[in-house]
Formats: C-alpha cells, structure tokens, sequence
C-alpha cells in the first residue's frame, strides 16, 4: 500500500508469511529527496526477515526550504503513525531506521508522537547520520538533492546561487532555533536527539562521508552510550548513504544482527523461529 501525505510517500509493506502482535515494524526514513523505489530497497531487508515496513521517501524541498521545528514537519510525521492505527499495528515493536539528516529530522519529531502514544519502540538504525551543520557541507548536500529531483548539471549553479541559497536557509533554521529557547531547541541538541533515547542504537558510517562527517557521528555516539547500547560499523571508504551500495552483505548483516539483538532483548523469539 502506498500513500502520499503533504508531498512524503509511505509504503506500508507486509512479509510473506503471517504476522502477529510481535512482528516488528520498521520504519524507514529517507534522506531528502529519496524515492520510495530508492527506500524499499532497504525495506527487503527486514521484509526477508518477516517484518512489517513502512518506507518513507522525503522530498528534497523539505530538508532545504524548511527549518528543522517546521509545523510541516510535524503534520507529515504525526500523519505516518496513523499508519499503525490504520492496519492494527498498534501493538507492535517498533524499530526506525534512519537515513541521512532530513530522515533524522523526522526521527526526532516521530519519537517523540510514538512516546507520546505509548509506542514499543525497541532500537533505531542511523545511516549517514547525524551531523552538524555546515556551510560548505550543506552546500553540497543541497546540491546532491535538487540533482535528484531535476536534471541540473553542476557547471549551471554558480557559486552566487549556491551562496544565496545556503545564507536564505541559515537565516531561516537559526532564527527559528534561537528567537525563543522555551519553544526551540539549538542546533546541537536538533542533531543528537538520538542521545537521549534509551533504546538500542546502530551508527552506520563512513570516513569518506563527504557530508556527514565521521567526527559528527562518532561524538552523538559517545553521548548515546551514557544511556543506551550503542553499536556502530564504519565502513570507511563509502559515500553518504551509499554503504548498502558497496559492501550489501556487510550492510545486511549488521541490520540483521541488531534486529535480532533488539527482538530478543524484548523477549520475542519471532526471529529464532524463521
């Protein structure tokens, strides 16, 4: 089944076998300007272990033309747990897996609606994520993905273009961050939500992250640690969100292995059995 909400698709998935209370659900947040052919990708891989998936692909305008406390933001999100509600999945464990900084935005808002509603959420997967701001960073990830969504080449955005658009969007995300320390957050606790949480937690990343700086991740890690299991792989030579594109079997296992990890530990043995 899919669906489009305020411009972000989901595709609510089900496995080929049965399914019950304890079946897990994923969430799959897409990075800016991702597909919903691109997500599913990786949906496959909790759907071969008798899993429900919800992909959810973001277009790129809401990473780049929206701050990170946008009241858009929050309707997309508080609409996507209305999925479980919908197909009586209410019960079910839940576990998200998170792609680049425009899927961690959602992960932090849809958090916080699933603690709201008393959800069971038992880990969270973060590729390419999460990282800081910085200009020259954003630039190129700007550029990643308006190059998604139309056929620009590079040579046609000249670095007055970049420029304008970088500044534009700086001045909205901190004027929102910082006009009010009751209602917003600042950048730094935005982008290490995933500290605070609980749960288990899996780091997939790369040195060569030309967006997403190893520094960045490895330091919300450290944070994570005082209250979570934390497990990690750097998978040091691949892109932004490209580590499932070079090492698949690598990238697959370390999924498994933490969902197994995270089932068992809530005393499901729904994995053991397939």
């Amino acid at each position: 089944m899919t669906a489009e909400l305020s411009n972000v698709s989901y595709k609510l998935s089900y496995p080929e076998g049965e399914i019950n209370g304890n079946t897990p659900v994923v969430y799959l947040l897409g990075w800016g300007g991702s597909t919903p052919k691109q997500v599913a990708k990786y949906a496959d891989i909790y759907l071969r272990k008798q899993c429900v998936t919800i992909a959810v692909a973001q277009p790129g305008k809401a990473q780049f033309f929206e701050h990170p406390r946008s009241p858009k933001k929050e309707i997309r999100a508080r609409r996507s747990p209305q999925l479980l509600v919908d197909n009586n999945l209410s019960a079910n464990p839940v576990l998200l897996h998170v792609f680049s900084n425009a899927g961690y935005l959602h992960y932090g808002v849809l958090t916080k609606i699933l603690k709201e509603h008393q959800r069971n959420i038992i880990g969270s997967v973060f590729d390419s994520c999460p990282g800081g701001v910085d200009i020259h960073l954003a630039a190129r990830a700007f550029l990643e993905s308006l190059r998604s969504i139309v056929p620009i080449p590079k040579w046609f955005l000249s670095p007055v273009t970049k420029l304008v658009v970088i500044v534009f969007n700086l001045i909205l995300w901190f004027y929102a961050l910082s006009g009010n320390k009751d209602k917003n957050e600042n950048l730094e606790q935005v982008f290490s939500v995933s500290a605070s949480h609980a749960w288990p937690q899996l780091y997939l990343y790369s040195d060569c992250d030309a967006l997403i700086l190893a520094s960045s991740v490895s330091a919300v890690m450290e944070q994570a640690k005082g209250v979570a299991v934390v497990r990690s792989h750097n998978f040091l030579t691949s892109a932004h969100v490209q580590h499932y594109r070079k090492f698949p079997d690598r990238y697959e296992q370390e999924c498994v292995d933490f969902l197994e990890f995270c089932t068992k530990d809530c005393g499901r043995s729904i994995l053991s059995k397939i």
